[in-house]
């Protein structure tokens, strides 16, 4: 998870908290050799004079996962009405 406040040409890292059933923990905004199934209901805190958040997911050739998906999106805030997912693409289409 990245936020940038110039308008997207400069990004950082956002910790995030990851939560499934009894299990929590936090990281920098990166996760890396996760090898479950499950949803994590994931939350992070928006840099105040954020412009742009991405979330972004990549592998090499060890990885044989499904990907990530990503449900139930909520951004609260003065600005959340001006959210935007580009890029994304439906599992129903």
């Amino acid at each position: 998870m990245e936020s940038s406040a110039d308008g997207s040409a400069t990004w950082a890292q956002i910790p995030v908290t990851l939560r499934s059933g009894r299990q929590t923990f936090t990281t920098d905004g990166s996760l890396t050799g996760y090898g479950g199934r499950r949803w994590w209901r994931v939350t992070a805190a928006v840099p105040a004079g954020t412009t742009h958040l991405r979330w972004s997911y990549r592998t090499d050739g060890s990885a044989q996962g499904r990907g990530v998906y990503l449900d139930r999106v909520r951004v609260a805030g003065a600005r959340a009405g001006r959210f935007v997912a580009d890029g994304w693409t439906s599992t129903n289409s």
